[in-house]
């Protein structure tokens, strides 16, 4: 984990909410592991929805993160560190490489 996101693992990003979730199914869900600061549960078009919830302790968030995802209700929440925007590595364009490892040119076909 990159130094500067030291101190700001109290904030999680929790995936594959279920339509039917509220606020209240959410705390009730993450209370259990430790004080909460914040609850932000989103819908946006998908079925499912996402949420970011901060902790007010970075070892209340840490095992949730280890672990990887919650189970509620029956459904299977996906649990990571939420990184802030500005931490986020650029996205990097990887080359397609054909079998001898040569960049493909655009339109040939060999």
């Amino acid at each position: 984990l990159n130094q500067s996101l030291k101190g700001q693992c109290r904030k999680i990003f929790v995936s594959n909410i279920p339509r039917d979730f509220t606020k209240q199914d959410i705390l009730n869900c993450f209370e259990m592991y430790g004080e909460l600061d914040d609850v932000n549960l989103m819908f946006k078009k998908k079925e499912t929805g996402f949420c970011y919830i901060t902790f007010s302790r970075e070892e209340n968030a840490k095992p949730l993160i280890d672990r990887g995802s919650v189970r509620y209700k029956g459904a299977e929440l996906a649990v990571k560190l939420a990184i802030p925007k500005d931490q986020k590595e650029p996205e990097k364009a990887i080359p397609i490489l054909d079998h001898l490892d040569q960049p493909r040119q655009r339109g040939s076909m060999q």
